[in-house]
């Protein structure tokens, strides 16, 4: 299943946090199946005010906000088939984007706002990258490679889409052109990397890999250089994401949420209830 985290059990404790004296501001979307099956929660930047959005028998997933917090766009197979689906901040306004042709799941939106992106399988059954606006219209396949794809995220200025490849199961990160339709992979090669997320201002790139043995989180500095173990522990990562503040990032392992400081590698848990998926706005919606 694309976008689906690791498993494992939260150990439920909670470590000192790096963060005092400045309090974020902000709220957290996030997939949980606290109560029996994935849904679509959020929360505040301290993990208070926990909310379900979605309500279905069926399985909602990746979950992110478009950039001016108003919009959720996830993937669920509520109708049948795995569709793009959008809601407002407070739950209401559920809109579907596509169509039901082919799976379509691991949706993003460009820092724009303007277009939405996701993986469909509607064209080749590895599924490619493609872009639509936040209607559902003006459809547009982005990538052609044999390689199945998963979790795309474009950079700011739209010339570059970064996303999880897998190529006879060994998983990398790569770097799509827009401008020439070349893919190269920047993860180090022997090792799988997966769930790339960009900083706000596209300076790093945050990833998961076990290119250290176990799956730790990496920090990649994308004009160039190595990267940086952010992580270190018998934990297993499922992905990252960077907050307002570029010390500050989530980090969700064990089907938990935490808070670290990047000064300290100190952690604070935020939610440990079968949550995974989280992704950040930095816009106060609670």
């Amino acid at each position: 299943m694309k976008g689906v985290c690791w498993w494992s059990v939260c150990a439920g404790v909670l470590l000192l946090s790096g963060c005092t004296g400045d309090r974020l501001s902000g709220t957290i979307v996030f997939q949980s199946n606290r109560d029996g099956n994935f849904e679509i929660y959020t929360m505040s930047a301290d993990g208070s005010n926990q909310k379900r959005l979605t309500n279905s028998p069926s399985s909602d997933f990746s979950p992110r906000w478009s950039p001016d917090g108003s919009q959720i766009a996830f993937a669920s197979d509520r109708d049948g088939n795995w569709e793009i689906y959008t809601i407002k901040r407070d739950g209401s306004d559920l809109r579907r984007l596509t169509d039901g042709q082919g799976t379509n799941t691991a949706p993003s939106w460009s820092a724009d706002g303007r277009r939405v992106l996701f993986i469909s399988t509607r064209d080749v059954i590895y599924g490619e990258v493609y872009s639509m606006k936040p209607d559902g219209s003006n459809v547009e396949r982005l990538t052609r490679n044999e390689s199945v794809k998963d979790t795309p995220v474009m950079s700011a200025d739209g010339k570059k889409i970064y996303l999880t490849l897998n190529d006879r199961e060994k998983m990398s990160i790569g770097a799509y052109s827009c401008a020439d339709g070349t893919m190269r992979r920047v993860s180090p090669e022997g090792s799988n990397s997966m769930n790339p997320h960009l900083r706000p201002d596209g300076s790093y790139l945050l990833y998961v890999s076990n290119q250290g043995g176990a799956f730790d989180l990496f920090s990649l500095p994308v004009g160039g250089g190595a990267a940086e173990r952010i992580t270190s522990d018998r934990a297993i990562e499922s992905s990252g994401c960077w907050t307002s503040d570029p010390r500050r990032i989530l980090v969700a392992k064990n089907y938990c949420i935490y808070l670290l400081s990047l000064d300290t590698h100190s952690e604070t848990l935020l939610s440990g209830k079968g949550d995974s998926a989280p992704d950040w706005s930095s816009h106060d919606i609670h």
